[in-house]
């Protein structure tokens, strides 16, 4: 905010995105709620055929992490909205006046990759269950963020920069990934699944992704 508030491109781009959905087709309100759960309901009933349970499409007790004082699924909630409110009011919208969207996917892959690396070592939080579970969890957590970024930002500006979508998306992302009880080889098959979704996605729109002017993407 003391970023953003001085500057009145950026006051008038926050207003925008909150309280703008004018225009917005119906594929993107249903992309927005139905991606994250029909993915990785799709991994688990594809990592049926390798053998894996039929008990992970039962909904879990409890979440698989802890956040110290806070419910599990107060951060949930509470992450989405401040990431969001900081990555794209600010964060894309700089990063987006210098590069293509596409290097800003990556850019901010690797920014995400790093912000979400010290709680790795934060006693029980999601990080650190995933890097108690194996190396290869972690790992795959860093590489499902492009994807996630991919597929996140272009139903950002496709929805004319919409912020409430995205942050319904950050939630989605991570809720789905909770409420089932997912065998972690499962969460790498919906990585799988998203990249290539973000790959159809880019190879359809290859001016969207890789313009060098950001007005552009609008057209």
């Amino acid at each position: 905010m003391i970023l953003i508030l001085p500057d009145q491109e950026m006051r008038k781009e926050l207003f925008s995105s909150v309280f703008n959905f004018k225009g917005i087709r119906p594929v993107f309100w249903v992309l927005t709620f139905a991606l994250f759960p029909v993915s990785i309901l799709a991994a688990q009933a594809i990592s049926l055929l390798f053998g894996y349970s039929v008990s992970q499409f039962r909904l879990v007790e409890h979440m698989s992490f802890s956040a110290g004082i806070f419910p599990a699924w107060f951060l949930l909630i509470l992450a989405p909205i401040l990431e969001e409110l900081g990555w794209h009011t600010y964060g894309i919208h700089c990063l987006r006046n210098r590069f293509n969207l596409f290097v800003t996917c990556i850019i901010f892959g690797v920014i995400w990759g790093l912000w979400h690396m010290p709680l790795s070592y934060v006693k029980g939080y999601y990080q650190n269950v995933l890097a108690e579970t194996g190396i290869i969890y972690s790992i795959n957590f860093l590489v499902s963020l492009i994807p996630y970024l991919i597929i996140n930002n272009w139903l950002y500006y496709k929805t004319n920069r919409n912020l409430v979508l995205v942050i319904i998306f950050h939630f989605l992302a991570g809720f789905s990934n909770e409420i089932f009880r997912t065998h972690p080889d499962s969460k790498i098959i919906q990585t799988v699944l998203l990249l290539i979704f973000s790959v159809i996605i880019i190879c359809k729109e290859k001016s969207f992704f890789f313009s060098k002017s950001p007005e552009e993407i609008f057209t």
